[in-house]
């Protein structure tokens, strides 16, 4: 399969479906701790679902939001006290 690229084609984010895939794959980035991740946090992994979530009739990417959501807050460091 071939597909054309004109010579003015400006690079540009990635919308819709593949916005949302590249959510998904940034996710399994972060929980394998990969070294490729590089500084992607949760919270850029979230704006790029939720810009991405679009009509969801199934509710999948709602669910893979929430999951992420749920994810970040257990990936956050619990600030200890010293007493």
């Amino acid at each position: 399969m071939t597909h054309p690229v004109a010579q003015n084609a400006q690079p540009g984010a990635p919308e819709g479906d593949l916005q949302f895939a590249s959510a998904v794959a940034g996710l399994g980035l972060l929980l394998k701790k990969s070294p490729y991740a590089g500084q992607l946090t949760y919270s850029d992994v979230l704006t790029w679902a939720r810009a991405a979530k679009g009509q969801d009739t199934e509710g999948y990417r709602a669910e893979f939001i929430q999951l992420t959501e749920e994810l970040a807050t257990l990936a956050t460091p619990i600030p200890t006290t010293v007493q």
